[in-house]
């Protein structure tokens, strides 16, 4: 019966229609933020592997005297400012899993065109394990100490899987022109436990401690690039620059 109001079957059709309206609201909400968390997490991963890229790039830009080596940089020695790339192929953790491996050094010249200034610079690749992701790690000797550690960095880029140095370019007497990069990064959705995530190669997913729960939502992108070193073929002099390539091996 009404008397100036709404009836009780009204009210209670009101309350349920509004009930369901705002569950619908909730529910649309809670995906938009999941949403957009992936998208943040997708970016975050984007731009750090374009800042790696970056740092690659313009290091290597600068080189002078570089050698290529067909196989690793640990352990070598050079002197008189001679630097050096190896081959490199970390694609399955039997490559090498948790181990840091030298991948370059050399001095790249942050001078003028009329006045040179050689600084040393190296890079390494800690190579991940099941639990733990790898990590490209810039070391640059701007204070001259004539250290170069893996301990000492200067940025360290993480969350990376997999990552290659391969086909150099090579000019006429052997001098090394470009190199081809590949790596995979790897990100996580939010609210993804740490326990859960697993930092193999791709190639490695579908075995033993590298099984993801199925529950885990997770994105590789990977990078193929082709950097170029435009003054290796510089015959311009420079002072010495020595670099302590013996002390690299398994630097902590």
């Amino acid at each position: 019966m009404r008397n100036g109001g709404f009836t009780l079957v009204e009210t209670i059709i009101t309350t349920a229609l509004v009930s369901f309206l705002a569950l619908a609201a909730l529910t649309l909400a809670t995906r938009v933020m999941a949403t957009g968390f992936s998208v943040n997490q997708k970016l975050d991963a984007m731009e750090e592997q374009r800042l790696a890229l970056w740092t690659m790039e313009r290091a290597f830009a600068r080189a002078e005297r570089v050698s290529w080596l067909s196989s690793s940089l640990d352990g070598s020695a050079m002197t008189g400012g001679q630097g050096a790339v190896g081959a490199y192929n970390f694609t399955r953790l039997s490559h090498g899993a948790g181990r840091t491996s030298l991948l370059a050094a050399f001095a790249q010249n942050i001078g003028s065109s009329t006045s040179a200034s050689y600084v040393g610079t190296a890079l390494f690749f800690r190579s991940p394990t099941a639990t733990a992701p790898g990590q490209l790690i810039y070391v640059m000797d701007s204070a001259r100490t004539g250290t170069l550690a893996a301990n000492r960095p200067t940025s360290v880029f993480s969350n990376i899987v997999e990552f290659e140095i391969s086909q150099p370019r090579l000019a006429a007497g052997g001098t090394l022109t470009g190199m081809h990069l590949r790596f995979v990064t790897r990100s996580f959705d939010q609210g993804v436990a740490l326990g859960l995530r697993r930092y193999c190669p791709q190639a490695d997913l579908s075995s033993g401690a590298c099984v993801m729960d199925p529950s885990v939502k997770y994105r590789d992108l990977e990078r193929r690039v082709t950097v170029l070193l435009p003054m290796n073929a510089s015959t311009v002099p420079f002072a010495k620059y020595n670099l302590p390539l013996g002390g690299y091996l398994h630097a902590q």
